[in-house]
């Protein structure tokens, strides 16, 4: 999904729901394996991937300009920007006042 849908996608799980930052990204990344639902690359007979440099991308709510934003690859860990107009996976976390 775009980056503008990951945030309507999120709201509407409810109060407090939202896309992570970009450093609550590289947190999540660093607990993947506890936390698990992650997205797997699709491997084919060749032991290739399908996905663009073997990652797979989740969106962060970290803008870099009004029309980038920060990702981060869960396949192996990779922070970059891309353009809000792209395709990729959505991570929700939600707010809690203690």
């Amino acid at each position: 999904m775009t980056y503008d849908e990951a945030v309507r996608a999120c709201s509407k799980l409810g109060e407090g729901w939202r896309l992570p930052t970009k450093e609550e990204m590289e947190e999540i990344y660093e607990n993947k394996s506890k936390l698990g639902g992650f997205i797997s690359p699709v491997f084919v007979s060749d032991n290739s991937e399908f996905f663009i440099d073997n990652n797979v991308y989740y969106w962060s709510s970290s803008s870099y300009g009004s029309s980038y934003v920060w990702v981060i690859g869960f396949t192996h860990k990779f922070v970059a920007i891309t353009l809000k107009t792209g395709y990729l996976y959505t991570r929700a976390v939600k707010t809690i006042k203690l």
